[in-house]
């Protein structure tokens, strides 16, 4: 496929695209919770969780725990969920960074990633180090870890308590240019900024193709996150296209789309989509144009989906070293199946558990304590006034955690 048809095609789609313009005539009111997205979060996380619990298992003890050839060949596309997650991230990012000042935007982010991240991460790396004698982190590794922003130290051959964290520095990386421009109050300008990471990751994957040995390209690759902007430009463009939609934007995801997929295809990345993985692809952005140009209604249902939400990001956490750990010991006392099964059930259960017990009560002190000098504001108001900035600081807050 040559490298201009990805410019071409997206344009001549656009026209279709304008077409169908009866699944949203005006932008969408911004709603409280998207429950669409925890659906989506759910399916990313599983389909990465039956990746490990496939690919991995294959390569750590050298067999499939299905049989099924037809779903191992799909499950092995499950490392796509995590794809899915940065465009989900780009689009969630987008709506939690409007109207906040940079410090609530940090704060945000930080009562979000942390009281997961930690405990999951201590509890990682001690049942690694008792029950995987092969396992190497040292302590001072974990300690760069637990920080999270440390997690760059694997740019400098660090080792990562668990494989899955590597996506967590890629979030730290995309969540830092928002702050910029929050900070520097151009979020206004986030069109420009979109198209200009789009035109430098393109540039530098094409660099790469060229010499593929340079160590300029290869740092400038890791610092725009040139493999993966892709979808996190999408995401913002789909949220864009929900609410703040303009003349051009319907195409722009689908151009992201193109530029990725032919990129892998000639290549450029280290990890090559099959027909199947485009496919798949193609079906994440197909999903997410319908969330974008539709206003979603729920049953009583919704706040079984919240949950759903709610357990993904400690599932991600910590299905890999654990789940590979568990499938190792039993894999001699029950059917290969039906390990595969009671260890996801067994990760999905725990995650519950953890967000239960401590991501939830730890996420609540630490908003009361970070925005405790908003409430006493709103206190010294009249009442109405207080009730007011009171519930506008709770809607704002719930809605950046999510």
């Amino acid at each position: 496929m040559p490298v201009y048809f990805i410019l071409i095609v997206p344009f001549f789609v656009d026209r279709a695209l304008h077409a169908i313009t009866w699944l949203a005539i005006i932008p969408i009111a911004m709603k409280k919770r998207l429950y669409e997205i925890d659906v989506l979060r759910f399916f990313a996380a599983l389909f990465v969780v039956f990746f490990h619990y496939t690919k991995s298992v294959f390569n750590e003890y050298g067999f499939y725990l299905l049989q099924n050839e037809g779903i191992n060949r799909f499950l092995e596309h499950g490392f796509l969920g995590v794809n899915l997650f940065f465009i989900i991230s780009g689009f969630v990012i987008l709506m939690s960074s409007q109207g906040v000042s940079a410090s609530k935007f940090l704060k945000t982010r930080a009562i979000r990633l942390y009281p997961a991240f930690i405990p999951i991460c201590l509890l990682t790396f001690i049942c690694a180090r008792i029950f995987m004698p092969e396992y190497s982190v040292s302590v001072k590794e974990l300690l760069m870890n637990v920080s999270l922003v440390g997690t760059v130290s694997v740019w400098f051959n660090g080792k990562l308590v668990s494989g899955v964290y590597w996506t967590l520095l890629v979030e730290i990386q995309f969540y830092f240019m928002i702050y910029l421009l929050i900070y520097f109050k151009k979020l206004t300008y986030i069109r420009t900024f979109l198209i200009a990471w789009l035109a430098c990751s393109l540039l530098i994957n094409l660099g790469q193709s060229y010499f593929t040995h340079n160590a300029l390209l290869h740092k400038l690759s890791l610092a725009f996150v040139a493999e993966y902007s892709y979808y996190f430009i999408a995401g913002c463009y789909f949220y864009l296209i929900k609410y703040d939609r303009k003349k051009g934007d319907l195409v722009m995801p689908l151009l992201c789309m193109f530029v990725a997929v032919t990129c892998s295809k000639l290549h450029l990345y280290n990890t090559a989509f099959d027909l199947a993985g485009s496919v798949i692809i193609a079906v994440f952005f197909g999903v997410f144009y319908f969330i974008s140009l539709r206003d979603i209604r729920y049953s009583s249902n919704f706040q079984f989906i919240e949950k759903m939400g709610n357990i993904t990001y400690p599932l991600y956490l910590i299905h890999e070293t654990l789940g590979l750990i568990l499938i190792g010991k039993w894999k001699n006392y029950m059917p290969a199946p039906l390990l595969m099964c009671v260890t996801a059930i067994l990760m999905i259960s725990i995650a519950y558990l953890s967000y239960l017990y401590i991501e939830k009560p730890v996420m609540k002190k630490l908003k009361d304590l970070l925005f405790a000098q908003r409430r006493w504001q709103a206190e010294k108001q009249e009442p109405l006034q207080a009730m007011i900035v009171e519930q506008i600081s709770t809607q704002h807050g719930e809605r950046q955690l999510n």
